[in-house]
């Protein structure tokens, strides 16, 4: 439940527990790996999240769907039906618009990207495995 643009009740309505394993994106830019540090949350958000939701494309659930079209379809009046929502799983396609629009939030020349999901297990602490995936694996 949303009460204003400063308080969201679903943060604070229950124990966040921890997983045995999480997924992290790395995203390289001209060889440099982006820090969520350098940036604001609002920046970081939009680094990342257009990833998330492009990873997504190759699960059976589509976030975006659910989270934003349903939700928007619904505000204006209109039936949101996912079997009329396509969605296909392109990279290069979204690796040239990520690249163009990554190039107004690093503030330079973005000429090569390359994103990578790394795997951590919890073991008292967060652990990096050997594990790594290149999004793009994710559309053959």
């Amino acid at each position: 439940m949303v009460v204003s643009p400063f308080y969201h009740y679903g943060m604070y309505s229950e124990v966040i527990r921890v997983k045995a394993s999480y997924e992290v994106f790395e995203i390289w830019v001209n060889g440099e790996r982006l820090q969520g540090k350098d940036f604001s949350a609002q920046q970081w958000d939009q680094v990342i999240l257009p990833v998330q939701y492009f990873a997504a494309l190759n699960t059976k659930s589509n976030p975006l769907y659910f989270n934003e079209i349903k939700r928007l379809m619904a505000k204006i009046g209109l039936k949101a039906d996912e079997e009329k929502y396509v969605a296909t799983c392109n990279y290069n396609q979204f690796q040239w618009w990520y690249k163009q629009y990554l190039n107004h939030i690093v503030k330079r020349d973005v000429a090569g990207v390359k994103i990578l999901s790394r795997g951590y297990i919890f073991q008292q602490t967060l652990k990096p495995t050997s594990t790594y995936t290149d999004l793009s694996a994710l559309c053959q």
